[in-house]
């Protein structure tokens, strides 16, 4: 088949790798207008991580995987609350690679980048379908007309938005923003920095001797349309009272222009394909990083795809039916996690931020790999891609 991929990111260009193993002809789109490796770091765990082995391309992901040893949680005036091993978080997790979202991203590019045929700077402004094929005017006003359509634009796809009007997006009030700072600092390399405080929280993670990425988030109801925008800003004074190393950064992040920033929110959809169009990876179903299994989650969604239409190549509806069947009780697990995560995330009040401190520095090791080994696993049916 004639593949249109509009979306360059993880889940689009995995969907991309396996439909070219297959036989079959992808052509990727993206709005940006070259690759960049920016963006802030995540950790590509379970099956997310077997996908990739499946591809060859993990001992590219753990050449280029983030050191990360230890993970210290602080009061927001610097007070040490616990440290933490990740060799002892993961101890239950088969397999977990810490990398930034770019790095990650980096990979699958290359890999790629000579075998299919990519364009940047370009986005659908127009499409129509018929039983046999989809056709779309893009943006340079070149028609492409394919079997199938594949929209992995992200979050925010404007795609998505013209042709399922119906989606819902749920808001969890977080803003975040995230980005790198360049030039030597005292900070260990390995070791993860979380600040807490009231209704905002802040991570910083040395990459190397010379970089750092820094992650924060704050409680914020403005309304999601103008989230980005409003979430530029999230960084200015948003932090008082914070240990005077930490503001010192935030001043520094502030200055730079390549800052990351948007709204934690989750995509609603139960039926993911309309004709010969279909949703993948965060346009889908963004369970956002709350879940554990953010970029895992459109690895899988990306390979259950490419399966099924490997599955059923005579009928591409049959296909993309069993994709959505398998996909929704998936989808609805994460975005689980991602919802009980998000109530603690941010404690509302000084009685719940005391709490979760407490909670933090006394439960046991092993209670907290088994709760987290209890949510990021898949059932056997659903690790063999079969329908329940």
């Amino acid at each position: 088949m004639r593949v249109l991929i509009s979306g360059g990111g993880i889940a689009g260009l995995t969907v991309a790798n396996f439909l070219l193993r297959q036989g079959h002809q992808p052509i990727v789109i993206d709005k940006a207008r070259e690759f960049s490796n920016a963006g802030f770091v995540l950790s590509l765990k379970g099956f997310g991580v077997e996908i990739m082995r499946e591809l060859g391309l993990e001992d590219k992901l753990r050449f280029i995987a983030t050191k990360s040893n230890h993970v210290n949680f602080y009061k927001k005036d610097a007070e040490l609350v616990r440290k933490l091993s990740f060799k002892m978080i993961n101890k239950n997790i088969a397999d977990s690679i810490m990398a930034t979202r770019g790095g990650i991203h980096q990979v699958i590019f290359e890999d790629v980048r000579e075998k299919i045929e990519i364009r940047f700077g370009t986005i659908i402004k127009s499409l129509t379908q018929n039983e046999s094929e989809v056709t779309a005017t893009l943006s340079d006003n070149s028609i492409i007309q394919a079997d199938l359509l594949i929209i992995s634009e992200g979050f925010r796809s404007a795609t998505r938005n013209k042709i399922w009007k119906s989606s819902h997006v749920e808001d969890f009030n977080i803003s975040y923003a995230a980005g790198r700072l360049q030039g030597k600092h005292s900070y260990k390399v390995g070791t993860i920095q979380t600040y807490q405080g009231l209704k905002k929280m802040l991570a910083i993670l040395p990459l190397s001797d010379n970089e750092l990425a820094i992650q924060c988030y704050i409680h914020n109801t403005a309304n999601m349309d103008n989230a980005e925008a409003i979430a530029n800003g999230i960084m200015s004074g948003s932090f008082p009272g914070f240990d005077s190393d930490v503001i010192e950064l935030m001043k520094k992040m502030e200055a730079r222009e390549n800052i990351f920033s948007d709204k934690l929110g989750m995509v609603h959809e139960p039926v993911l394909h309309r004709g010969r169009i279909v949703l993948l990876g965060d346009a889908a179903y963004c369970p956002t990083g709350l879940s554990g299994m953010g970029a895992s989650l459109s690895i899988y969604g990306a390979k259950a795809l490419a399966g099924f239409i490997n599955d059923s190549p005579n009928d591409l509806n049959k296909a993309l039916e069993n994709f959505n069947s398998l996909m929704q009780p998936v989808i609805l697990k994460f975005q689980g996690n991602a919802r009980k995560n998000a109530k603690a995330f941010l404690p509302m009040t000084t009685f719940s931020l005391s709490m979760k401190n407490i909670i933090l520095k006394y439960m046991p090791v092993s209670m907290i790999t088994k709760k987290l080994s209890k949510d990021l696993i898949l059932t056997q049916q659903q690790r063999n891609f079969e329908i329940a």
